[in-house]
């Protein structure tokens, strides 16, 4: 069992490419970290797939989290504007039908897209005194609000309780037990609206994350739709 040191937590906001001299080190660990886990999830699917770097390098954004100088969890980041082109032929909705859509966009077009949830090995929920995804999930609900994003989708794995745990911060289902095209489990489509944001109280958890986050830096390039308020932008 890995005993956290919850002391020893940060977050940084990466850029998807192009780091600064500074943060290479972080950079080249959370690629590392996103790689021997994604790699193998794609060799266990029943039709093998490949995992290429441009899945990482193309983001605009890449939350890392850091216990010490582990990189221990992540998330995506990239922010998309219905009202520009049509976003429907992005395949990250190639679930979502017109009516799930029409739910997706009620409060705005701008939508804050994470992916590819990451949590090590090493620190998950069997193997740490601490859970690492759910602080994961609440750093990506905390930087969706900190942004211009009317809404945040997520597709959820559901035999790993993803969707249990955006319930619990909040997040309605728009469409539950849908059928993944890339693996056997089943999914639901769930967004995050700023009215329904609903961070948990239970202590260590709710102090932890906020740590965590008053603590963050942003090391991505400073992009007027990225932050609501200039403040929240802090210098690597």
């Amino acid at each position: 069992m890995v005993e956290l040191s919850l002391n020893a937590l940060r977050v940084v906001y990466l850029p998807g490419s192009h780091p600064e001299a500074s943060r290479v080190a972080d950079y080249r660990k959370a690629y590392e970290m996103w790689c021997q886990v994604w790699t193998q999830f794609f060799r266990d699917l029943p039709e093998a797939r490949d995992l290429f770097a441009d899945q990482f390098t193309r983001q605009e954004e890449i939350a890392a989290l850091f216990h010490g100088e582990q990189c221990i969890g992540m998330s995506f980041f990239r922010w998309v504007d219905f009202n520009l082109v049509d976003q429907t032929r992005d395949s990250y909705f190639k679930l979502w039908g017109k009516a799930d859509l029409e739910s997706l966009l009620r409060e705005g077009s701008m939508i804050c897209v994470p992916s590819f949830l990451t949590v090590s090995p090493d620190f998950r929920r069997d193997r740490c005194n601490f859970d690492v995804r759910r602080l994961v999930l609440g750093l990506v609900t905390k930087r969706f609000e900190a942004s211009t994003g009317d809404a945040m989708p997520v597709v959820t794995r559901n035999a790993k309780g993803v969707n249990e745990a955006f319930y619990s911060m909040g997040a309605p289902p728009i469409r539950k037990d849908v059928v993944n095209f890339h693996a056997e489990d089943l999914v639901d489509l769930v967004v995050t609206y700023r009215s329904t944001i609903k961070y948990p109280v239970d202590e260590p958890f709710r102090g932890v994350l906020e740590r965590t986050w008053d603590s963050r830096t942003f090391a991505a390039q400073e992009r007027p739709h990225l932050f609501r308020k200039a403040r929240e932008f802090k210098a690597a």
